[in-house]
């Protein structure tokens, strides 16, 4: 079966674009929500309501402990099925599901993503080698070589069997999540797809919230980069004084480079 997990973060499930978005799709399936939030949206009582399952961290614990809380349930109860990650600010379009589903069936025992989109630039999936290489279109990033892409985590669709023996690590809490799985489930050899079904996504890297929010979303960035490039320190510094130095300009203010020497 398939089951649909939506981490939503301080916010309703009637907020939630993919919480409304998945009451418009058709066909036989699971929902699950780990509640993310700092405070009481309503969440437990709404996914009561609605036959959803609900599972929560008690606040804010990050990503990966949210996927492997979903991991652990449906492994004892649903081991041959399939899990689908969405983000809370993800829309997905009437009959993604069912053409989700349809591509499983074609192509088991692969890990599928579909185009997220924010108006016209596509986000995910990306290639990385030296430097990020966004695709300009659809046929560009279903004609790519799916070992060489990177993708979010929102919209994935994934067999369980391929994360049997597999743990999102809980030392990463947002960022590097997807990086992380995918490197390795290709270290594992585990097919990879793209589908050609596009997603509108709010990414909140494109958007300027507040110094004040940007600089502590910055803190985390600091703390996943240098989990995930604790092998590769050279790499990983030089992306955080790259980023360091676009929040700097574009707030205009040294801070980040404080809080990147850990004088915060």
């Amino acid at each position: 079966m398939l089951n649909v997990l939506v981490v939503i973060y301080n916010r309703s499930v009637g907020e939630s674009p993919a919480c409304v978005s998945l009451l418009r799709q058709e066909g036989d399936f699971g929902i699950l929500v780990y509640d993310n939030s700092e405070g009481d949206f309503g969440i437990r009582e709404d996914c009561a309501e609605r036959g959803w399952t609900y599972l929560s961290g008690e606040g804010n614990k990050g990503l990966s402990k949210a996927y492997n809380a979903a991991r652990d349930l449906l492994q004892r109860e649903d081991p041959n099925g399939l899990l689908c990650l969405l983000d809370d600010d993800t829309t997905l379009p009437e009959g993604f599901l069912t053409g989700l589903q349809k591509e499983a069936d074609a192509h088991p025992d692969t890990i599928l993503f579909p185009i997220l989109r924010q108006e016209r630039t596509i986000l995910s999936p990306w290639t990385e080698k030296r430097t990020v290489h966004r695709f300009s279109s659809m046929e560009e990033c279903l004609e790519a070589d799916p070992k060489d892409l990177y993708a979010f985590n929102s919209g994935m669709l994934i067999p369980l069997k391929a994360i049997s023996n597999y743990r999102w690590d809980e030392r990463l809490f947002l960022d590097c999540v997807d990086y992380s799985f995918l490197d390795a489930m290709k270290q594992r050899n585990v097919s990879l797809r793209t589908v050609p079904v596009v997603c509108e996504q709010r990414f909140s890297g494109a958007e300027k919230p507040s110094a004040e929010k940007a600089m502590a979303r910055f803190v985390i960035y600091i703390r996943d980069m240098r989990v995930y490039f604790e092998n590769r320190k050279p790499a990983g510094e030089r992306r955080l004084l790259k980023r360091a130095l676009h929040l700097a300009l574009l707030y205009r203010t040294a801070e980040p480079f404080a809080l990147l020497a850990g004088k915060n």
